[in-house]
């Protein structure tokens, strides 16, 4: 990722290069994106070489309209955003990178974008009049796009197999060379004007270009790919996250890589959206009361029978509430069908039966579970959960049966609803609840995935998970990661509206799944994903505190991934004797690892696992960034597809998560290391990195590096886990500016290399 200075920076150097490159050879000869395309070296590719002989039909002057029929292309999205069009351009007085204002950046991107376009549509475009924006500038617009693309939409679609190849090898030549052309530049380094918006609008409509691609030409996401690894890609990417976050503020916080895991195309549609309803981030349980459905109603509240609530969950029974009239029942689960309300506090809905809810709200809930069961019977927590410790406990260890036994979960959010409706977009729909503060809380994801039909309130009714069948299934699919744990047909694009059986999950299996969830109660966690596990909760809510939770429930799960140990750069650990290896919370892992045939096994004694270690003598990191090793004797190192290769030496860098070294420090503990772990059996390669464990290996300390050591399955090495880390093989992470060998902050020192050994963790 780079600074908003340093792409300002580089997109100015593409401008001034792009218009330089625009020299005219005499009065009137035009200026051509060809030229700035040209390759630099006699073997890179170069866009076909024709002269069209037809020209597009000159277009009547097209609206500024936001919406447009097209946006779903089979199962691909499609989206434009208004590409602002600078109709002239004038070179500069001289060469060079000074003066050259933000309009000739403009126009060079333009012309990128004209080349592409034009090498797509087979025609040159015509100097046709571009609409208005809302501002009264020209653009190119989503709908002014489309009405380009349309007709050669149609056209392909009666071409054959090898027609369509051929445009697809057209097309992938032109987008090679354009943003080889960009990233060429992009990887320089002057200081100028820069025009962001420009730089995104055009990057959009290459995205929104390829996956036009995979649709019509079925070019099998070829062109997506190819963008996907450019400069410009990750250059785009980096810009949206800094607009989403500022037009967004604290509305998005880390829903981002929800938006993110949508492609480019939605990130660009989710920043031109107006930002989710969402109250969470401002939720004051020290203040909190619960909502009327409006500012003008003052209703009463009203609540069930507190005894009646109490002598169910006495007897292990869920208690499900009926309304008649203004009066709420009592009855038993296993009496009848029921639907489980999932919802966040800060929408107002939160409580105790002690207390209950105003009487507008309890309404509205029963009008919207009545068409669902006949006699609309539905358990919330705010009206069946008591204040009273016993009681309480006993409901939230009920949890998870509570939604995997209701006949259906119905999912009532403020930004869902108020912002969704049966007639939204399907984009609308998924952008809302991919951002809403429903899928920000731990408590909602196994309320979710235990659903046997999950509803959604929007504005005027109800929709289900089949509401994303279709060509919607994939982009549903990638932001909201719970409805992969959820029956469908991935052949047929179909959720099935009833899931028979719940999912369970394996520790890996969740950590994408709560990656970034948060709760108010921390200690809570492990207590709400244990039904996903297969694990009783009623145990955990027993125990009292958090980390000794957490502990209980790794132990109940037995068999972790090895990765567990090393990923999780910002998470704190627990603090818990042979468990300081373990993330007292699992939303901060964030990464769950490439699929890994090895184990490890959590036991009392720690986390036994096979790790590639590496050792070296005792260094103690309060007064060093980092550690440049150089690994001597049998060293493997990565290669592509897979294979290592053996080198008798490699150096690589060392650093520690600097968040627990302040942390020991603070508390007087020294940070003494001698050793990492990894996962994989062998090093990194140049500019590339691995998480790693930062340990203090007991048995080694006063002893020769060099000493062998045979660690066995009865006899694992003992590691101290001190911090997490990340090793790199970048020969420049630590590298002198004055010529010496490594930078001031850093211990040299050498190490051996051991790969896959048993090692036992605490």
């Amino acid at each position: 990722m780079i600074s908003t200075v340093r792409k300002r920076r580089r997109i100015a150097y593409l401008s001034s290069i792009t218009v330089m490159s625009f020299v005219r050879s005499g009065p009137g000869r035009p200026m051509m994106i060809a030229d700035v395309l040209r390759p630099e070296s006699p073997g890179a590719l170069s866009p076909p070489k024709h002269s069209p002989d037809t020209e597009l039909p000159r277009l009547s002057p097209v609206p500024h309209s936001r919406p447009a029929p097209y946006r779903w292309i089979g199962t691909n999205f499609v989206y434009f955003i208004d590409i602002p069009w600078c109709l002239t351009l004038s070179a500069p007085d001289a060469p060079g990178c000074g003066n050259v204002s933000a309009n000739h950046s403009a126009a060079a991107l333009r012309n990128i974008a004209v080349r592409v376009l034009e090498e797509l549509l087979g025609a040159s475009l015509p100097d046709y009049q571009l609409p208005l924006s809302l501002e009264g500038q020209p653009v190119l617009s989503e709908a002014a796009l489309w009405a380009l693309l349309h007709p050669r939409t149609e056209h392909l679609r009666k071409c054959d197999a090898d027609q369509l190849r051929l445009a697809s090898e057209v097309f992938l030549v032109s987008l090679r060379t354009a943003t080889s052309a960009i990233d060429r530049i992009l990887l320089q380094d002057y200081a100028d004007a820069f025009d962001l918006e420009v730089f995104r609008s055009v990057g959009v409509m290459l995205y929104g270009l390829a996956h036009w691609a995979n649709a019509v030409l079925h070019d099998e996401r070829r062109a997506i790919h190819l963008l996907d690894g450019t400069r410009m890609s990750q250059d785009l990417i980096s810009a949206y996250r800094e607009e989403l976050s500022e037009r967004w503020a604290n509305d998005i916080g880390y829903e981002l890589d929800r938006v993110l895991d949508g492609g480019l195309p939605f990130i660009a549609y989710a920043c031109n959206s107006t930002p989710t309803i969402n109250r969470s981030n401002f939720l004051d349980l020290h203040n909190y009361a619960p909502l009327h459905r409006s500012a003008q109603c003052n209703c009463s509240f009203i609540r069930p029978p507190l005894p009646d609530v109490m002598s169910h969950l006495a007897r292990g029974c869920v208690p499900v509430l009926v309304l008649d009239g203004d009066v709420l029942s009592v009855r038993d689960s296993l009496d009848g069908e029921y639907v489980a309300i999932s919802h966040v506090w800060a929408d107002g809905l939160g409580s105790t039966a002690d207390v209950g809810l105003p009487a507008c709200q309890i309404s509205h809930i029963a009008s919207l579970t009545r068409p669902l069961i006949p006699n609309g019977a539905f358990w919330l927590d705010a009206l069946c959960i008591p204040d009273e410790e016993v009681s309480r406990k006993r409901a939230i260890g009920l949890m998870a049966q509570t939604y995997e036994h209701a006949a259906k979960v119905l999912v009532t959010d403020g930004g869902i609803r108020t912002q969704c409706s049966l007639s939204s977009p399907k984009e609308e729909c998924i952008l809302r609840i991919a951002t809403s503060g429903w899928m920000q809380r731990i408590w909602t994801l196994q309320e979710g995935m235990l659903a046997r039909e999950l509803y959604f309130e929007v504005s005027d009714g109800l929709i289900d998970v089949t509401h994303f069948n279709g060509p919607s299934f994939h982009l549903a699919w990638a932001c909201i990661p719970l409805l992969r744990r959820r029956s469908h047909d991935l052949s047929k694009l179909e959720y099935y509206a009833v899931s028979p059986e719940p999912p369970r999950c394996s520790y890996r299996d969740i950590i994408p799944l709560l990656r970034h969830r948060t709760t108010s109660k921390p200690r809570d966690e492990s207590v709400a994903i244990a039904g996903l596990l297969g694990i009783n909760a009623a145990e955990l809510v027993s125990i009292p505190d958090g980390d000794a939770r957490m502990r209980t429930l790794l132990m109940r799960c037995g068999t972790l991934p090895r990765c567990v140990a090393v990923y999780g750069w910002f998470s704190r650990r627990l603090d818990l004797p042979n468990f300081r290896w373990a993330p007292s919370s699992i939303t901060h892992v964030l990464w769950q690892g490439e699929l890994d045939p090895n184990v490890s096994r959590c036991t009392e004694d720690g986390l036994l696992g096979l790790y590639t270690v590496v050792r070296f003598p005792p260094v103690d990191m309060r007064r060093f960034i980092g550690i440049a090793v150089t690994v001597t004797g049998e060293v493997l190192l990565q290669r592509p597809a897979g294979r290592t290769e053996t080198f008798s030496s490699r150096t690589v860098h060392i650093q520690l998560s600097p968040a627990p070294v302040m942390a020991r420090m603070q508390s007087g503990l020294d940070v003494l290391i001698n050793g990492i772990l990894i996962t994989d059996r062998a090093l990194p390669t140049t500019v590339s990195e691995q998480a790693a464990a930062a340990v203090l290996i007991p048995s080694l300390k006063g002893r020769a590096t060099n000493d062998a050591i045979h660690p066995s399955d009865a006899d694992p090495l003992h590691c101290q886990f001190i911090a997490a880390g990340k090793v790199e093989a970048n020969d420049h992470v630590a590298e002198r500016r004055d010529g010496g060998d490594v930078m001031r902050g850093w211990k040299q020192v050498e190490g051996i290399m051991h790969s896959l050994v048993p090692v036992r963790l605490t």
